[in-house]
Formats: C-alpha cells, sequence, structure tokens
C-alpha cells in the first residue's frame, strides 16, 4: 500500500502524502494496540509461558545484538530500542493494566526487538534479518523443550504460546517498519525542500555548499561559475510567473548540458555551477555558454530574449565558506556590469574595489544629508544666439577631494533609495539660484533632471509643491528633463506624474531622444513642450549622411507637431548653420557655453 502511495503521489505532493501516512500509522498502531494487548492476555494465564517469554526474547535480544554489533550499527539500533521501548508500555497503563500484570522487562524486550527487527528490514540488511530470525526460532524450540518436562504434569499451552509471540513479534515489528518508514520519508523530504528550489526543484545554494565540500575534499580542483539573468524583472512582468520559471529551467538545463555538470539556483536571478579546473580556459567554457543565449529561447510557444551576465572563480579563489564565494561571485558580477562586460573572472583586487564603493555610498549619504553637492548650469540659446533656458547639472566631490561623475553617483542613489532626498535637496538649490537670475533680468526657465527611478516609485510631488510655494518662483520658470529611456517603464506611472507636473505649470522637455527606442506615437501622446535629440545623431551624421536626412524628417515632423526642437552637443559652426537650416529651434553645446557656476553664468 505505501509502495502504490509513493508512485501515485509526486515528490511535489508532500502535505498529502503526509496526510496518507498520518491515517495508516493510526490506523496500525490501533491494529497492532488491540493484537498486542490479547497477546499479553493469552500470554499471562500460564506462569511458565512468562517464563518462556522471557527467556525466549532475551536471548533473541543479545544474538541480534551481536549481530548487530558486527555491522557497525549497534549504537542507533540501542538507541532506537531504549526510546521506542517505552511507547506500548505508556499505551496499555492508559488501558488499565497494571505493572504488575504486565510485566515490564517482558513487553520492553518484545518491543525492543520489533524494533531491531524493523532497523534490520529498513536497512535491507537481509542476511543479518535471516540470522536473528533463525536464533530466535532456536532459541524458542530449545526453551520449549527445557520447559515442557518441568510442567509436572500441567498442560502447558506450547503451540498457543509460540503463535502468540510469533502473531505479537510480527505486528510489533511491522508497526516499527512503518514509523521507521514514515520517519525517513519525511527526513528525506524535509532534507529535499532545504536542498531545492521550492519552484524549480533545482538544487539551491545548500547543495551547491555541501557537493563542493564534498568535491574539494576529494582534492578536485574547481573552478566555480555564476550566471546572472539580467532581464528577471522585465521577463517576469512581460511573460508572468509560470513561464517564468520555465524559462529559468530551460536556462538552467542548457548551462548543465554545456558544461556536463549540475546547475543550482542560488537566488531568484541567479544561477551557479562549479566543475573541474581542467576542462577548460578562464573564458572558454563561460564565453562559449553565454552565446547560446545570444538567440531567444522558446518557452511554451513563446520567444524568449534571455540577457545573461557571467563571473566566474578560479580554483585559487574558491573558499570553504559558501557565503564568501557567493560574495565573491557577486563582486566579479558586479564589476562585469560597470565595465560593460558580458563576464570578468574574479580577482582579489575586486574586493578592494567592493570596499572604495561601500565607502563611496557612506560618502554619498553623508553628502545628501548635508547638501554637499553643487549646481553647474549650461545655457540653451535659440537660432539668434540669446538665452533661452538653463539646464542645471549637479557635481559631487568626494572627501577625497576627486571629482565623481553624475554617471556614477546618480545609479548609486537609485540603488540606495537616496533619490527622492537628492532630487529635493537639488530642487530647493535650484530655486534659490532662479531667485539670483532673475534679480539680474534672467526671465527664463531652469530644467532640472528627473530619474526614471524617481518618476516610477518614490516621486513625492506634495512635497515639491510646498518648495515651489515657499520660494514663490513662478511654476513656468522650472522644467524637469525626462530621459527617453523612463519611457522604456512603468507606463501608468510615467503618464501620471508627467500629467500632474504638465497640470500644475511646470515645463517638460524629453531628454537624449532617440537612445531609448521608444514609440513615436506614444512621445507624442505626452505633454512634452520640448524634445532634445541626443548628441548621437551629430556623431552619426559625420559618418552617414542618412542620419542628417533622418534628422531633418524628425525635427520638421515635431515642429509641425507644436513641438520645440533642440539638439545638444553642438560644437563646431558647421554643425549649428547646418541644423538651423533644417528648422532646429534652440541648440546647447560647448560652442555656445560650457557648464559653469551660477555666479559665472552670462545672462
Amino acid at each position: 500500500m505505501m509502495a502504490y502511495i509513493r508512485n501515485k503521489y509526486s515528490d511535489s505532493d508532500i502535505l498529502i502524502q503526509r496526510k496518507i501516512h498520518v491515517f495508516f500509522w493510526s490506523l496500525l498502531v490501533l491494529l497492532g494496540g488491540s493484537l498486542l494487548y490479547l497477546s499479553y492476555q493469552l500470554i499471562a494465564r500460564s506462569h511458565y509461558a512468562q517464563d518462556f517469554l522471557y527467556l525466549f526474547l532475551a536471548i533473541g535480544l543479545l544474538v541480534t545484538a551481536l549481530l548487530l554489533l558486527v555491522n557497525g550499527k549497534f549504537f542507533f539500533s540501542s538507541f532506537l530500542i531504549l526510546t521506542a521501548a517505552l511507547i506500548p508500555l505508556t499505551a496499555l497503563v492508559w488501558m488499565g493494566v497494571t505493572l504488575n500484570e504486565l510485566k515490564l522487562y517482558n513487553m520492553a524486550f518484545l518491543q525492543s526487538i520489533g524494533i531491531l527487527f524493523a532497523v534490520l528490514i529498513a536497512t535491507r540488511a537481509w542476511q543479518i534479518v535471516l540470522y536473528g530470525l533463525g536464533a530466535q526460532v532456536l532459541c524458542g524450540a530449545f526453551l520449549l523443550l527445557r520447559l515442557l518436562p518441568a510442567a509436572s504434569g500441567e498442560t502447558f499451552p506450547y503451540w498457543s504460546t509460540f503463535v502468540v509471540v510469533l502473531i505479537v513479534l510480527t505486528m510489533e515489528t511491522l508497526l516499527a517498519y512503518f514509523v521507521f518508514f514514515l520517519l525517513n520519508r519525511t527526513l528525506m523530504e524535509t532534507k529535499y525542500m532545504a536542498e531545492h528550489d521550492e519552484n524549480t526543484g533545482l538544487p539551491n545554494g545548500n547543495r551547491l555548499r555541501l557537493d563542493l565540500a564534498h568535491s574539494m575534499k576529494s582534492g578536485i580542483e574547481n573552478q566555480v561559475h555564476f550566471y546572472r539573468i539580467e532581464n528577471y524583472k522585465e521577463l517576469l512582468l512581460n511573460y508572468g510567473m509560470q513561464n517564468l520559471i520555465e524559462t529559468v529551467e530551460s536556462i538552467a538545463e542548457i548551462i548543465s548540458i554545456e558544461n556536463g555538470s549540475e546547475v543550482y539556483r542560488l537566488s531568484t536571478d541567479l544561477l551557479g555551477l562549479f566543475f573541474s579546473d581542467t576542462k577548460c580556459t578562464a573564458s572558454q567554457c563561460m564565453e562559449k555558454t553565454l552565446k547560446l543565449f545570444e538567440a531567444p529561447l522558446t518557452v511554451n510557444d513563446i520567444n524568449v530574449r534571455v540577457q545573461l551576465r557571467g563571473a566566474k572563480l578560479r580554483h585559487s579563489a574558491i573558499e570553504k565558506s559558501m557565503s564568501a564565494n557567493y560574495s565573491r561571485g557577486q563582486l566579479a558580477l558586479y564589476q562585469a556590469e560597470k565595465e560593460n562586460k558580458q563576464f570578468v573572472l574574479y580577482e582579489k583586487n575586486s574586493e578592494n574595489l567592493w570596499k572604495d564603493r561601500l565607502n563611496l555610498f557612506h560618502e554619498l549619504f553623508d553628502a545628501v544629508s548635508e547638501g554637499r553637492f553643487s549646481i553647474v548650469y549650461q545655457p540653451i540659446f535659440t537660432r539668434e544666439r540669446t538665452v533661452a533656458a538653463v539646464e542645471s547639472l549637479s557635481r559631487w566631490t568626494n572627501n577625497k577631494g576627486e571629482a565623481i561623475s553624475p554617471d556614477v553617483f546618480i545609479p548609486m542613489l537609485e540603488e540606495t533609495g537616496l533619490m527622492n532626498d537628492y532630487f529635493l535637496m537639488m530642487v530647493r538649490k535650484v530655486l534659490e539660484d532662479i531667485k539670483q537670475f532673475r534679480s539680474l533680468q534672467g526671465d527664463f526657465p531652469v530644467f532640472i533632471n528627473l530619474s526614471p527611478e524617481l518618476i516610477n516609485y518614490h516621486f513625492d510631488f506634495n512635497r515639491l509643491m510646498e518648495l515651489l510655494e515657499t520660494s514663490r518662483i513662478p511654476a513656468e520658470k522650472v522644467g524637469f528633463e525626462i530621459t527617453e529611456s523612463a519611457m522604456l517603464h512603468n507606463d501608468d506611472d510615467t503618464d501620471s506624474v508627467m500629467q500632474l507636473l504638465k497640470s500644475r505649470g511646470f515645463q517638460l522637455a524629453l531628454d537624449d531622444f532617440g537612445t531609448g527606442y521608444s514609440n513615436l506615437t506614444r512621445i507624442l501622446n505626452l505633454p512634452f513642450n520640448k524634445i532634445k535629440f541626443d548628441r548621437s545623431f551629430l556623431t552619426g551624421m559625420i559618418k552617414d549622411p542618412k542620419y542628417a536626412e533622418l534628422l531633418e524628417v524628425l525635427i520638421s515632423y515635431l515642429s509641425n507637431s507644436s513641438y520645440k526642437t533642440v539638439i545638444e552637443g553642438v560644437e563646431t559652426e558647421e554643425d549649428f548653420s547646418l541644423l538651423k537650416g533644417f528648422g532646429c529651434h534652440e541648440f546647447q553645446g560647448f560652442l555656445l557655453a560650457r557648464p559653469v557656476p551660477p555666479e559665472e553664468l552670462k545672462l
């Protein structure tokens, strides 16, 4: 019956298995308890039967214990004997049988023998089981022949006694076996759940730690690979959890087949594996593996494009602690991301880079809380080279006096959740500078860059309006530049924030147009005042005349749609003249003005 249950249900149906196990265990305990009590009543009617039972079980136990000692399992079995012998005693006392009637030692030995045979059967030590059973039968036959003449004419119920003992022994053995089986089954299920991912069934970090430690003990020089799914969140949003789970399973299968090694799921978006260091060179295996994902995967008739990034630990960099290996893998992945590489090999200086980054995080936190950022302004000019607007740009110098690029500290602000505090600090500083500009007859809007991360998750509109009301600056004198990449994120959040800003009178400009591949129709449906073309259009015109044709068409189309067009990166008179001929409205670049502190801005 239990074999049928195991075949019927898969490992994922653990709760169903446990309920069925409890039902059968309870049924067998009730049946076994009843037969045990009946057997005791039958045996207790004869004085000789009591002695027979005691010696029969004592000698049988001794022989079986010696056999177990030879097999090396004596300690474990003895522990089971001592702990399990009290179970039927407690049950019989509860049923009203006194300890004097019970003959404590007899029943304890009876239970012990059952447990011993259950352990032997469960461990499949069939030879010892046969030896133990043979010893029991021989001892029983010898004792029957010895006790029978001493009955002094009394009728001795040796057949009934022998049959009852065998019945009780068999029931105890079966009960103990099922208890052992259920316990073993539960332990196996618990072990499986602890060492495997719940969703995919892939082995997890616990299993990797054990397998890697075992391999290292064997003296094998291994290398550990980590693969991170870079677009995990995007896949989840686009295809749903079930398709994502199957995608992860497909990725793991491909990596496993390519490298001939089991793949472990270490976190939602991180996979790992290890194999012999002699199998391939430092970059050979990983490079070949990553090339397999250049084409999209097919999951449930859906083409899924996966973006993977890899990191590798040499044998010399592998530690006994899996957490240390995991940290080193994360460091290498971070380094690969910052260097825009598909994979990197972990080096010892990676830890120094990570420490420097942590120190920079601490300094950045202090800089935001203390407002230690400076602002420079770069004007935007009309066709007549008068100032049409000004863009504000933040600058930060760390404690070592090093200028940290916005390309470095802006992503760090987004990672740490400090972007909202940083943004409000920038708004306060810009509003103060606008007051100064207006006092000098500089009546033009000042634009502030608005992060996509801030728009989608942490935008504090109420606090922004409080700052504006306190400064008494008209909203139309403040503008916000939003990068085209923001259009690729949460549409509803982005649209609602932009509509809210527009409704309060703020000016809006789309920044870096042409780099995010957003839908032109979607852009035209949003309340932008200006469209700023990325400098890549100008560099593209030098290499390919088609860029110039495309730029002219876009400028014409947007101008006819009531948008002002702005070109970034204007550095030569030729560019300026050409763009004027295309009909562009405003221009920004080093030809006209560089970013300068507020006191140096020429109005």
